[in-house]
């Protein structure tokens, strides 16, 4: 149980000191950082987080950037699986910086060799010319749903190290919109189970955490009758998009996921973040591969 072991050791008690476990980088230079608290994929697989590069790449990119200016994307590949033995370290290029947006991209190399490479934007908080959203699903309200009792296990395979740290309501209707796969639209509530900051950099870096876990989950779904162990699977391409700079898991949050596409051994999925009053806060976006052939169960 390696990502639960890795957690005891560090003794988090909470979601704001996973947060910072999660995307807590060193500065070595100006524009470069190292990765600290490295965790596995899972309870099973040794292989580096992959959502962990995610939020570290963010962390660094923040760090270059001032506080005025809000993170309003992120597109990710992920390019070669990172071990645990290593430390990674964040390159940043500071492709632009206007009066309104700025841009970093980011290389992250592991022992020599580039694993993930990201393009993030950042831009001024503005006046509203015009706006605009989707509605927002009609779910029952979080006070009206129970809360997910499930073993660790499989808390660890929907949210990963994030779990214990959140409460999670999911959302079951008599007659639920079906995605591209022919299964309902998966709905969840999400609340921080203590206190956590409204720092809006902290909690994208939560979003993006979330969404990446979710989105692999749900990728995962047509895999289930023609493969025995989905462990090799990776996330090869991540975007997110911030929409709303009200953003904080400290109040209830719905999570709002479908399947797109799959074909071969990838899925692609879809999901969007949403307040309790009906803000669009967060879409995003996720390709989920598997590594190894998959493999067909005998009938």
């Amino acid at each position: 149980m390696l990502l639960g072991q890795h957690l005891r050791r560090l003794a988090i008690k909470s979601a704001e000191e996973i947060i910072s476990v999660l995307s807590g980088v060193e500065r070595v230079d100006s524009n470069v950082f190292r990765s600290m608290h490295p965790l596995p994929e899972s309870m099973q697989n040794a292989a580096l987080y992959g959502g962990q590069l995610v939020s570290q790449a963010m962390m660094a990119c923040m760090n270059t950037v001032p506080d005025w200016l809000q993170m309003h994307s992120i597109q990710c590949s992920f390019l070669k699986r990172a071990s645990l033995g290593q430390s990674v370290l964040y390159f940043i290029e500071r492709n632009r910086d206007g009066r309104t947006f700025s841009t970093r991209s980011v290389k992250a190399l592991q022992d020599g060799q580039c694993i993930l490479l990201a393009c993030l934007s950042f831009h001024k908080e503005t006046d509203c010319v015009v706006e605009h959203q989707a509605n927002m699903p009609n779910v029952p309200l979080p006070e009206s749903v129970d809360t997910w009792r499930e073993s660790s296990e499989e808390h660890f395979s929907l949210l990963g190290a994030m779990s214990d740290y959140f409460q999670q309501k999911p959302v079951k209707m008599d007659k639920q919109a079906v995605d591209t796969y022919g299964t309902p639209l998966e709905f969840l509530w999400l609340k921080a189970s203590n206190a956590i900051s409204d720092d809006l950099r902290m909690n994208q870096c939560f979003a993006s955490q979330i969404t990446h876990n979710l989105m692999f989950h749900t990728a995962m779904k047509p895999f289930k009758d023609s493969t025995k162990d989905v462990s090799s699977a990776i996330a090869t391409d991540h975007c997110d998009w911030f929409h709303y700079s009200h953003l904080n898991f400290g109040e209830w949050v719905l999570s709002e996921r479908s399947l797109n596409y799959a074909s071969g051994t990838s899925g692609f999925s879809h999901c969007r973040l949403w307040s309790k009053d009906g803000q669009l806060l967060v879409s995003a976006m996720q390709e989920t591969t598997l590594e190894d052939q998959v493999k067909k169960t005998s009938k």
